[in-house]
C-alpha cells in the first residue's frame, strides 16, 4: 500500500505546531491510527466507517492491512444543516439537538417533532448506509470474502441511536469504536469515555504509537 501527502499540507501543519510551541516527532495517515486504537488482531475483513464533519471515509481492513478505501461527501455537518432547515432552527441549536437526542427522541418534543428530527438526520445517514452496503457487497464479490463487521468511528459515530438504526440497515454486524478500550482509566469515567470515544479514535491511535515506541 502506497500512501502520500502533499508537502504543502505538511508545511501548514509544521507552521501551526511551531507557532503553538509543540514539537512533532512524526506524522501519520489517520487510518493507521484508527486501526491501531479501534481494531483487534482478527483475520476477517472489517469495514471502518469514519463519519466526519464534511465527509465519511470508509476503509476495508484485513489482517491489519488496508485493502480498499471509499469516500462519501456527506457527514455530520450536512445532518445538522438539514435538521436546521427542517425544524427552522439556527445551526447551533440543530447541532446541540443532534448531539443530545439524535435518533432516540425526547419527551421535550412532541411525537411529530421527534419524527421530523429523525427523518432529517436519516436523510443523510440513509445515503451513507447505502454506500456502506455497496462497499461490503463489492468487496465480497471482488475478493470472495465476507466483511465480518462494520466499525463506526469519528465524531458522527457518537450520534445517539446510530448503532440501533445501523443494525437494521446494514447487512453485517455493527460496532461503535471504543479506542479507550486499549487504555486504562478510572471506572467512573468508563461511560463518558465510551460515549465520546469515536471522536478520539485517531488521537488515541497516535498516542498509542508514541507510547509503543517510547
Amino acid at each position: 500500500l502506497l500512501v502520500a501527502i502533499h508537502n504543502s499540507l505538511l508545511e501548514e501543519y509544521h507552521t501551526v505546531t511551531e507557532g503553538a510551541g509543540i514539537k512533532v516527532d512524526f506524522y501519520e495517515i489517520e487510518i493507521f491510527s484508527s486501526v491501531r486504537s479501534a481494531l483487534g488482531h482478527g483475520l476477517a475483513p472489517i469495514l471502518m466507517v469514519d463519519i466526519g464533519a464534511s465527509s465519511t471515509k470508509m476503509y476495508v481492513v484485513e489482517r491489519g492491512v488496508v485493502r480498499l478505501t471509499h469516500l462519501v461527501t456527506q457527514g455530520g455537518q450536512q445532518m445538522t444543516e438539514i435538521l436546521g432547515r427542517s425544524m427552522e432552527w439556527e445551526f447551533e441549536k440543530a447541532e446541540r439537538i443532534k448531539r443530545e437526542i439524535g435518533l432516540t427522541g425526547s419527551t421535550a418534543y412532541s411525537v411529530d417533532e421527534n419524527e421530523r428530527i429523525k427523518t432529517a438526520l436519516l436523510s443523510t445517514l440513509s445515503r451513507v448506509f447505502s454506500e456502506v452496503n455497496r462497499v461490503v457487497l463489492n468487496y465480497g464479490q471482488k475478493y470472495n470474502k465476507h466483511v465480518a463487521r462494520v466499525v463506526f468511528t469519528g465524531s458522527g459515530a457518537s450520534l445517539p441511536g446510530l448503532s440501533a438504526f445501523a443494525k437494521q440497515s446494514l447487512n453485517t454486524e455493527v460496532e461503535i469504536a471504543n479506542p479507550f478500550g486499549h487504555t486504562e482509566a478510572p471506572a467512573f469515567l468508563e461511560s463518558v469515555l465510551r460515549e465520546i470515544g469515536p471522536g478520539f479514535t485517531v488521537a488515541t491511535g497516535l498516542a498509542l504509537r508514541k507510547l509503543k515506541h517510547s
